[in-house]
């Protein structure tokens, strides 16, 4: 997608399809309370809206272009569809998906409510969580049909 400057990539309130990766430009994430510590600029190589791709998710803030600027899409449907196609990461991403959703859901961190990471270290914790429970999984291949 192609955005001019001061063009919105979403805007809060609006159901999130997709998580956006920023390959060129910079962005500026605002917050609907306009809370200036859940308020962050984007830039090159940074993502958005990651819940999108594991649970329903309405967008908290909006992302306003700040330069011109290139955003790759990544629709969550067809990301779940190929994911699932994939035995060999199915594992990994199943329980990166159930650590991700358990983190939102822990109302002690404001994970919860922005559409952007605010804590690197908060995410790689997430990533070892995830090994973790690959690790101490049975190793069999699970089935599921959606995230949700």
């Amino acid at each position: 997608v192609s955005l001019m400057l001061m063009d919105d990539l979403f805007t809060s309130g609006k159901v999130a399809d997709s998580m956006y990766i920023l390959a060129v430009g910079t962005m500026e994430y605002v917050h609907g309370d306009f809370t200036p510590d859940l308020g962050r600029i984007i830039q090159e190589g940074q993502w958005v809206c990651e819940q999108a791709l594991w649970m329903k998710w309405t967008h908290c803030g909006k992302l306003i272009a700040r330069k011109t600027c290139e955003v790759f899409v990544v629709n969550a449907s067809l990301f779940r569809t190929v994911v699932l196609a994939h035995d060999q990461s199915l594992d990994f991403v199943i329980h990166y998906a159930n650590c991700f959703v358990e983190y939102i859901a822990d109302e002690s961190h404001v994970g919860w409510m922005t559409d952007i990471w605010t804590d690197v270290k908060e995410h790689e914790e997430l990533v070892r969580c995830a090994y973790g429970g690959v690790f101490e999984a049975d190793l069999t291949r699970h089935k599921h049909t959606s995230f949700f």
